[in-house]
């Protein structure tokens, strides 16, 4: 998500704008993101039984990282990120350790592998 932010900007501001908001307006839009949505709550549970991610809600846990994913990449494109670093690995390696600096064990979990 964050790296196709900082790749596409004018993509994921069109994406992620007032427009793209009305669903009501953009049927086949609504049934795309709500297909993504399903997916990206399954993902979310799939890590909860292998622990890397705690118990609770997988749609809270959805919205928690999507807003976090979203905010920081919007921060970063509008130039207000403090600390954002210039080019896309760097940017990458940045973008993870602040989404993970609340949970430094979900970053670790992430390098471990799903039995």
């Amino acid at each position: 998500f964050f790296d196709f932010a900082v790749e596409d900007p004018a993509r994921f501001r069109l994406m992620y704008g007032e427009e793209a908001a009305r669903k009501e307006r953009h049927p086949s839009l609504a049934r795309e993101w709500w297909a993504v949505f399903a997916r990206t709550v399954a993902a979310v549970e799939d890590c909860q039984r292998a622990g890397q991610l705690p118990p609770g809600d997988p749609s809270d846990i959805c919205l928690q990282g999507w807003a976090a994913a979203h905010g920081l990449a919007a921060l970063v494109l509008s130039g207000q990120a403090p600390g954002a670093p210039r080019g896309r690995r760097r940017l990458r390696d940045f973008a993870m350790r602040i989404l993970f600096a609340v949970q430094p064990q979900a970053l670790a979990a992430r390098h471990r592998p799903v039995p």
